[in-house]
């Protein structure tokens, strides 16, 4: 069985140098995605950013800072975000898998609740597993949890 993680972003993020770019996983510099980034590393897994802006990228993609929130964005474009990265998640493994078998296929999704749903809907719906190991926790809770699956992995 396949495993992956998808990461979200965080509102912190480091202004690129002179030309504008920087890789998207060393865009952000919060707390919490740092901690959520260096957990998923650790455990050798193949992960991805959600981002407001750019839906869901490898880490290693040139990317340009943004200021953009699924928290703050109207229901039609977060409707079309979770539509539109759904979509690009399920066409991602359907190109890497061949022929395509979504239902051997777990995604971790380690995000905040915008990000998630109904983004965990729609994978399961096509035959996905996916798992919400922070799902409903606050940030400090998530910050928590994360150093706690830091301890068990060192």
């Amino acid at each position: 069985m396949k495993r992956i993680a998808l990461v979200g972003c965080g509102k912190s993020k480091q202004r690129p140098d002179h030309n504008g770019w920087c890789e998207a996983r060393d865009l952000y510099t919060g707390d919490l995605f740092l901690k959520r980034r260096k957990y998923v590393e650790s455990r050798g897994l193949e992960w991805w950013i959600l981002s407001a802006w750019y839906g869901v990228t490898k880490p290693t993609t040139p990317v340009r800072w943004y200021e953009k929130s699924l928290q703050t964005v109207s229901e039609i474009e977060r409707a079309e975000w979770h539509l539109y990265t759904a979509a690009a998640v399920v066409g991602i493994w359907c190109e890497e898998m061949n022929p395509p078998k979504l239902s051997g296929v777990v995604v971790e999704l380690h995000a905040g609740r915008a990000y998630c749903e109904p983004l965990a809907t729609f994978l399961r719906q096509v035959g996905m597993t996916v798992e919400t190991p922070v799902a409903g926790l606050g940030i400090g809770q998530q910050l928590q949890y994360y150093a706690e699956q830091m301890k068990k992995v060192a």
